[in-house]
């Protein structure tokens, strides 16, 4: 019997992440024998209080991060809605992730959101690696 896949979710905050050319967290994922999934979580206290014009922004920027992952790796992002403490665990579980990497150069409303995102992940024994 062989052993199954490992899998790694790279989570996109949207925080000055939405990239691929440079995020050291997907490139690791990605160039790993691992199966990487990468995910956005509409988080509802960081992102829905935003203004308009931000998540207009925020939603043109998503859309051309999932073209970009599906040029480049074959699969697109995974979208999920609510809190991202509760989402990311929840993730982590169904594909029997063992590693969530995240992107740590952000706001301080943001950094306090990972945290308690990290804790949650941790629980679930989940590894997280972050990137600068």
């Amino acid at each position: 019997v062989e052993p199954l896949p490992l899998t790694q979710i790279v989570w996109f905050t949207g925080s000055g992440d939405l990239r691929v050319h440079d995020h050291c967290g997907l490139l690791a994922a990605a160039s790993s024998d691992a199966i990487c999934v990468p995910v956005f979580v509409l988080d509802d206290d960081y992102h829905l209080g935003a203004p308009e014009p931000w998540l207009r922004r925020l939603h043109a920027s998503v859309v051309g991060l999932d073209e970009t992952l599906k040029d480049r790796y074959g699969e697109g992002l995974i979208f999920r809605s609510g809190c991202a403490e509760r989402e990311l665990p929840l993730l982590a579980r169904d594909a029997k992730a063992t590693v969530c990497h995240i992107y740590t150069d952000v706001s301080a409303a943001l950094a306090s959101k990972q945290a308690t995102v990290i804790e949650a992940l941790e629980r679930e024994g989940v590894e997280v690696r972050l990137w600068t």
